[in-house]
């Protein structure tokens, strides 16, 4: 299985990490890469500092950790906290310690028992910042570089080359292997930038909703879950299965046009959202339907994941202050769409509405959502091939004229006897077929995509002040409790109605792999 290096989401300001003599030994003097055992770390060739001390550093290179404190009597208790941090962090290994560059005020003092935590922590050398004051004794398995101008250096650990005159410190990156091929690449932070992100995930081709064996230019993301042969639906399955499968991610960032989000955070049994249509500022992002592209985030901690989406949406058109603080009490239980066909899911199913009912109030509300919809006597709201047709209708139309067209301009020109180029069968039937749809039909799609929506709020999910939405629906979003192998088409969501849509992991129930034979 091909892996692919990623760079990690630290807790520190940098993502440094730096290499041992021994360390040394397994890499070439002028690779960028060095190995702590079963690690794997990036140095990066920038310089963070550089300073005129460079006699203390014997051979070519050592690690650096970088402890900075505001308390003016630093004793052992002081920097066992700081070193705390650094433990909890998924980049740093007590292996940083050989050197400890201590930043603090110019009034403070390194206590005694501070420096004897020092020691015993098998500390080689400290620098001391310009002012910070000492009364450790001589110690020859100690070296005190006093008055060293730390001002560019942040909390992290470094690597620390010389080159005979000076000593410089480097960023380092945790490097993992891919073993779940959810990435295309890793990324460097941009420098300046607030969050550290890990890599690229994959994306089905141009967001279309390609099946797991209809791929052609990467090999589908694995699912961790089960005995490993399930899929992770599409078109986010990249993070969908990232932040299934790796605890080094804290969460996980996709498009949802039409369930692209919450059918991968469904299988891998994370939390997933599709916020609001046009709630998020999508500038930038790669287009595949204005009408219901969304951005949306996975997170395995429900904790996170309401952190993060408020700040989702702290920059959206739907202010975060203006939403109720009341909860709805109503929980709408669509009996056209359940129960599950699998009886244990089911199970798994009941208990959740339960909880909901017993710890938030709510009362179920069962409703037929098909007999609602054939009530209508518009046939874009009670036909399903007629309402499906809206949503096909604006794929092919916005992804031919923002990325189709000119990418299929562009391989003619380059390729004049290679035929339609060799898309994915999914982005190769929107774009054949792009001469079907105008823009009169577009603005048809457009004007039932509202009637749609304002008859759904009429008569499903009412608005209300008091609580945003009087109610909530509770529906099953990826196979209706059965597995869903990596060769077996998964149906599509409904996404017509602009609602936020939620994704949350319940549980599990068994089940017999027609592939690995095992339960």
């Amino acid at each position: 299985m091909l892996s692919v290096p990623l760079v990690l989401l630290s807790t520190f300001s940098c993502l440094c990490i730096a290499a041992t003599e021994e360390v040394r030994a397994n890499v070439g003097e002028s690779s960028p890469v060095l190995h702590f055992g079963n690690l794997s770390y990036y140095v990066s060739d920038d310089a963070v500092t550089t300073w005129d001390c460079s006699s203390f550093v014997r051979g070519s290179s050592r690690t650096l950790t970088s402890f900075i404190t505001e308390e003016t009597n630093i004793t052992a208790k002081v920097l066992s906290k700081l070193l705390d941090k650094y433990v909890e962090d998924d980049v740093w290994t007590p292996a940083f310690l050989e050197t400890v560059a201590l930043k603090a005020l110019s009034d403070a003092i390194l206590t005694l028992d501070g420096y004897d935590w020092l020691l015993s922590h098998k500390v080689e050398h400290l620098l001391l910042s310009n002012g910070l004051q000492t009364h450790a004794y001589l110690s020859n398995n100690l070296t005190i570089v006093p008055d060293v101008s730390l001002d560019g250096l942040q909390a992290g650990p470094y690597i620390v080359s010389n080159n005979g005159s000076h000593i410089t410190t480097h960023e380092v990156y945790r490097l993992f292997e891919d073993k779940y091929q959810a990435f295309t690449q890793g990324i460097i932070p941009v420098s300046g930038s607030n969050g550290i992100f890990d890599g690229k995930t994959k994306l089905s081709q141009f967001a279309w909703g390609t099946e797991p064996w209809k791929w052609n230019d990467f090999k589908y993301p694995w699912n961790p879950r089960g005995d490993g042969w399930l899929e992770v639906a599409f078109s986010s399955s990249g993070s969908g299965a990232a932040i299934a499968g790796y605890d080094w991610i804290d969460f996980a960032m996709g498009s949802d046009t039409g369930g692209s989000v919450r059918m991968p955070a469904a299988l891998g049994g994370s939390y997933g959202i599709r916020p609001t249509h046009n709630a998020m500022d999508l500038t930038g992002a790669l287009p595949l339907s204005h009408l219901f592209d969304t951005a949306g985030i996975f997170a395995r901690d429900p904790v996170l994941f309401s952190q993060i989406s408020q700040k989702w949406y702290a920059d959206s058109s739907v202010p975060i202050a203006k939403v109720p603080k009341a909860f709805p009490k109503k929980l709408l239980y669509p009996v056209d769409y359940l129960p599950l066909k699998n009886a244990k899911a089911q199970e798994v199913f009941d208990s959740f509405i339960s909880t909901l009912e017993n710890d938030l109030g709510m009362k179920t509300e069962k409703i037929n959502v098909t007999a609602i919809l054939q009530k209508s006597d518009n046939p874009y709201i009670n036909t399903v091939a007629m309402t499906e047709s809206l949503f096909s209708t604006s794929l092919i139309w916005d992804s031919w004229r923002d990325l189709g067209k000119d990418l299929v301009a562009r391989w003619n020109a380059t390729y004049p006897n290679a035929g339609f180029p060799p898309f994915d069968p999914e982005t190769r039937n929107g774009y054949i077929n792009h001469g079907t749809v105008n823009q009169s039909a577009y603005d048809e799609v457009i004007k039932h995509k509202k009637e749609f929506a304002t008859f759904a709020k009429k008569n499903i999910l009412r608005l209300s002040k008091k609580t945003c939405s009087e109610s909530i629906m509770i529906l099953e979003s990826s196979a209706s409790g059965l597995p869903s192998y990596r060769e077996e088409f998964l149906n599509h969501e409904e996404v017509v109605e602009p609602s936020t849509s939620l994704t949350t992991p319940l549980g599990s129930a068994d089940w017999h792999s027609h592939r690995s034979s095992r339960l």
